[in-house]
């Protein structure tokens, strides 16, 4: 007779191969219209598959044999990515079969996906801005005096970073934030520069350059520096922390995620140039 345990150890075995046959199976029958790249597929399933049994775990590695294995990245990290206002989200496409919230926070796990893939080592900031700003009494004017706290943490942690991206959305019309190139749809980029910190001369040595290698891919795909300043603005963002913190608005609200990720693989190869090139060459 077989014995109870081998019997708990078959059924979450089982249990395990009918999740993994389901998914994959939507990701076969959606990727085809939403075109998922591997960067989406490694954050759905580290996020939504419970690759962990007592008895004889199933890894990462196994469930999708092309993701890379974690425990070889090397613990050095180039490019800090993290969202000051991270409940922006984009637009739903009309199938959405994952149920996922689509926000500038899930952008900047994909952006850092295509930059290792680049072989640019990027930390994306997975702390809780809302709750921290919450728990500290914060008002929403105050987003940039939260996420300057995680700032200060990471460099602490990680003093070798070269580059600091804050990611964010624009509010503007569908219109204004995509671009048709070849046949396939870019949500276009914003720069925002500002202008009351003694950085900013730096800071928009550096915007410049990214901006100049995207206009080069594309003369549209940019909406060019939007330079901030004066009353009613935070004319600052950060960029007085380091003159290598630049803010970035990738698309709008009326965007989806496909081309908020066809624009973010250009970005990537660009941030990699930067990297690579090194500050002296800029």
């Amino acid at each position: 007779m077989e014995r109870p345990k081998f019997k708990r150890k078959r059924f979450q075995l089982l249990k395990k191969f009918i999740i993994l046959i389901i998914f994959f199976t939507i990701i076969y029958f959606v990727g085809s219209k939403i075109k998922l790249s591997n960067g989406y597929i490694k954050f759905l399933t580290d996020t939504y598959i419970d690759t962990s049994t007592k008895d004889n775990p199933l890894t990462v590695e196994e469930a999708y044999p092309v993701i890379k294995n974690d425990k070889d990245k090397p613990k050095k990290y180039q490019v800090y990515i993290y969202n000051t206002h991270p409940k922006e989200n984009y637009s739903y496409q009309k199938l959405n079969s994952y149920n996922l919230d689509y926000s500038v926070v899930y952008a900047a796990n994909i952006l850092s996906f295509y930059l290792e893939d680049e072989g640019i080592n990027a930390l994306v900031e997975n702390s809780d801005l809302t709750s921290y700003m919450n728990e500290n009494n914060m008002n929403y004017y105050q987003s940039y005096l939260a996420s300057r706290h995680f700032l200060e943490q990471r460099v602490s942690t990680y003093p070798e970073l070269e580059l600091f991206i804050d990611l964010h959305r624009d509010a503007a019309p569908y219109e204004a934030t995509t671009v048709n190139i070849d046949g396939k749809r870019y949500a276009r980029v914003l720069f925002v520069l500002g202008l009351e910190n003694p950085n900013y001369i730096e800071n928009n040595k550096l915007m410049s350059f990214i901006n100049d290698k995207l206009k080069d891919f594309d003369s549209s795909i940019s909406r060019g520096i939007m330079e901030k300043q004066g009353d009613g603005v935070n004319g600052v963002y950060n960029q007085d922390f380091n003159d290598k913190v630049i803010l970035i608005e990738v698309g709008g609200h009326y965007n989806y995620i496909d081309e908020v990720d066809n624009t973010l693989k250009v970005l990537a190869k660009i941030i990699k140039e930067y990297i690579k090139l090194g500050e002296h060459e800029v």
